[in-house]
Order: C-alpha cells, then structure tokens, then sequence
C-alpha cells in the first residue's frame, strides 16, 4: 500500500510528504477507533472479542480498498495479467502462511531468532545488490536509504515503548480515574488525526518555497523528541513521588511529543524510501523499512 501512494506522484514532487502524511492520518483514524472499541471490549467482555473485532475491522479495510482501487488509475497492478493458476496458487500461500504465523506465535524464541536471521540477510542481500548491479546513483541512494532506516531503529525502540512498558506504566502507576489503560493506546492515534493536516500543509509550503527541512534533518528532529517525552514522564514521575500516582496529564504530554516525532520521521520515511529506491526495488526497500 505505501509504494502505491508513492507510484501517485512523481519522484520530485514536493507533495509527496504531505501526501504521505494524510495517508498516514487515515492509518491512525483505525487506530484510534480501534484501540478504543477493542481495548474497551477486551477488558470488558474478554479479550478474544477484542481481538476478533480487530479481525473484522481489517476485512473490512480490505472491502474499502476493493471498492477504491478504480481510482488508483492502475497504479500497483501487474505488469500483465496473471494466470488463474498463479492467482489461485498466492491464494492458497496465504492462507498457508497464515497457518506459520499461528504457529510462530506461539514460539516467541524462535520468532526472535528468525526476524534475526532473515534482517541479516534482507540488509547483505540489498547491500549485494547495490554494489554489484545498480548504478552508482542509484547505488548511493540505497546507501541513503540504509542509513535512514538504521537511524530510525533507534526512534522505534523507543516509541514502541507505548505498546508495552508504557503501557504497564500506564496501568500500574498513574492516576487514569477508572479509564482502562488499553483505551489510553489510542492517544497517538488521535493526536496523529488532529496534527497530520498541520505537518503535511507545513512540509508542502516550505517545499514550494525551496526551504523544506532535508529528511535525515527531519529524522533527527524525530529522534530528539522521542528523548524529550521520555524526559517529560520522568520529571513528572518523580515531581510527585514513587509511592504517588503520577498525573495523568504526563501520559498525555508523552504521547503528544512522541507523536510529533513520528510525525517528522515515519510518514517522511515512507516517502523517503519511495523516492531512493529504483522502481524494480520499491517494494523490497520498504519492506526492509
């Protein structure tokens, strides 16, 4: 889906962030709906409800994007129409592949191992690649893109810290007034809806008037304010005492200083990778993003 919204603009046009950035608002629009539904519901009636309505909300994604896709404009078809051998057989892998994923789950070592594994050899087999068959231009923009996704390993350590230990931190250790922590997940979401419009009208001007900030600048101003949030709960943590429940209004500034940063780094980097990387490379590049 990401390198679709990318084939939409040309390589230079400057409101492929601003576009990336909406894209990434109608993302989170699910986010917010749905940590709140099934967060609510999971702690409410039991958590296999929660999870099942997640289920149904990604069908129904799925039904939205069969109804839209005339106005893709073809935009991440095929190059030719396929075989109904070959349709009916990537069916057939995918529920397949839906079978391991049922069965890794329930071996988080060896999942870990794994992801290892196979990272190590995605990164060497795009590295090979670049230096042996591309171009040196764009060999040098897959070196960039490589660094950008190196730097945003750091970001992502932190930030998905929301999913559990901020979490945890939430449930245990802040004063929430009988909300149940899970409902407190749709936070970003909701801030990412009210401030997407905001970044991608500011990234679009300053484009236009040739002084939008370079994207590796926009992943530091990302890194920096991850840091800042959790400077922010740390000093309100411990403004009140460790036997004390931390005021709720901490929670709130953490997610809104980590959405700001997610804001400057995660959309931009889709765009990122979709412009770096050669056309036969796009969908590669972004699943190593």
């Amino acid at each position: 889906i990401s390198v679709i919204v990318g084939q939409l603009y040309p390589r230079t046009d400057v409101r492929r962030d601003g576009a990336y950035t909406i894209f990434y608002m109608g993302i989170n629009l699910g986010a917010a709906i749905g940590s709140l539904l099934c967060g609510y519901i999971g702690e409410t009636y039991g958590w296999a409800y929660g999870f099942g309505l997640a289920g149904i909300g990604m069908l129904l994604g799925l039904a939205v994007f069969t109804w839209g896709k005339p106005l893709l404009l073809g935009r991440g078809e095929p190059s030719r129409p396929l075989s109904k051998g070959t349709e009916w057989g990537l069916y057939a892998a995918g529920f397949g592949l839906v079978a391991i994923c049922w069965v890794l789950i329930q071996n988080q070592a060896v999942v870990g191992m794994l992801l290892g594994i196979f990272g190590a050899l995605l990164v060497a087999y795009v590295i090979f690649t670049a230096v042996t068959k591309l171009a040196p231009e764009d060999r040098d923009r897959i070196f960039a893109a490589l660094f950008l996704i190196i730097t945003s390993i750091v970001f992502w350590a932190l930030f998905e810290q929301a999913g559990s230990s901020l979490n945890l931190f939430t449930e245990r250790h802040v004063e929430r007034g009988g909300v149940p922590a899970s409902m407190f997940q749709s936070i970003n979401a909701i801030y990412i809806i009210l401030l997407a419009p905001v970044f991608a009208t500011l990234w679009t001007v300053l484009g236009r008037k040739g002084k939008e900030p370079s994207a590796p600048f926009k992943f530091g101003l990302g890194v920096v304010q991850v840091g800042l949030g959790f400077l922010v709960l740390v000093w309100g943590a411990n403004s009140v005492g460790v036997n004390v429940p931390t005021p709720v209004i901490f929670i709130f500034l953490i997610y809104l200083l980590h959405t700001t940063g997610e804001l400057c780094l995660s959309p931009v980097g889709l765009s990122a990778m979709n412009r770096l990387a050669p056309a036969h490379m796009a969908s590669l590049i972004m699943g190593v993003w």
